[in-house]
């Protein structure tokens, strides 16, 4: 499977550069099946966002174009020959260009906020030291509101602090999707409240932050992109594509880099620039 690499260039120097992990840094990837990947397949037509339930293995979503960002901005993995940073979980999924090790992941098709929340106590025992949550689309397939996930999530963040309090949950705005029975309105007011969340959460001390993957990866009903960042409740693979950069842009930062590694990092195009959709 390829991925446009022009967007990626060699950045400032890590956050926390001078330390050496003990261990290789664990991220862990929580959700549901975008967490999972539906729908990104290369064995699927690249006009259907679907796959979770016939069979299709699933390419990664997300998870893969991040691996790849990572790795090519001087963040490399236990498959290379300085271990550093590994994905975690007790599922795997992902195309063949990545080590398998590196696919793991806990996300599942169907996951609610509250069903994500219980499986924290599972979560926890990988010993994450960064959690990449995106939760909230299938609530609203259910018919939640806003005010209700806000109070899942709340409860679902709190859990993670108090099994992993160590660890960095980097909480995802929610992406856009064309199913209008799904109630698409509360999407914005749920990702319109998740910043005053995060920073209540983090001035109270808990490790949290917030990754706008919307803004990267929401552009389904933008009929100037030339194409469907999302078909459907999944995206496509552009749009994954767009998640992982977002979740880059808040990751690099804050990851260790590797030893006797100076400089490590990453820098995106604007959102605004499309000119790197054409590589893909």
């Amino acid at each position: 499977m390829f991925f446009p690499r022009a967007v990626l260039i060699a950045a400032a120097a890590c956050g926390v550069a001078a330390q050496t992990p003990e261990r290789p840094t664990r991220i862990l990837a929580l959700g549901d099946s975008i967490t999972m990947g539906c729908g990104s397949s290369s064995a699927l037509p690249p006009q259907w966002s679907g796959s979770c339930g016939n069979g299709v293995p699933g390419g990664g979503g997300y998870r893969a174009p991040l691996y790849h960002m990572l790795k090519d901005t001087g963040f490399v993995f236990p498959d290379t020959k300085n271990a550093s940073f590994t994905f975690v979980g007790p599922y795997l999924a992902g195309p063949d260009d990545i080590p398998l090790n590196q696919t793991a992941h806990q996300g599942a098709k169907g996951w609610t906020i509250n069903m994500i929340a219980g499986g924290v106590a599972a979560a926890v025992l990988l010993e994450p030291d960064f959690i990449l949550l995106h939760a909230g689309t299938n609530d609203i397939g259910k018919g939640r509101t806003p005010p209700q996930m806000l109070a899942d999530l709340t409860s679902l963040l709190r859990a993670v602090a108090k099994g992993a309090p160590n660890a960095t949950t980097i909480v995802a705005t929610i992406i856009n999707f064309n199913y209008t029975e799904f109630n698409p309105p509360y999407i914005g007011e749920f990702n319109a409240a998740l910043p005053a969340l995060v920073a209540n959460l983090s001035a109270a001390g808990q490790r949290v932050r917030l990754a706008d993957v919307n803004r990267r990866s929401g552009w389904c009903q933008d009929p100037g992109a030339g194409f469907a960042m999302c078909l459907g409740v999944h995206p496509s693979l552009i749009g994954y594509y767009g998640m992982a950069m977002a979740w880059a842009e808040v990751l690099a930062p804050i990851l260790p880099c590797p030893p006797k590694t100076a400089k490590c990092g990453y820098a995106a195009a604007p959102r605004n620039d499309r000119a790197w959709l054409a590589a893909a």
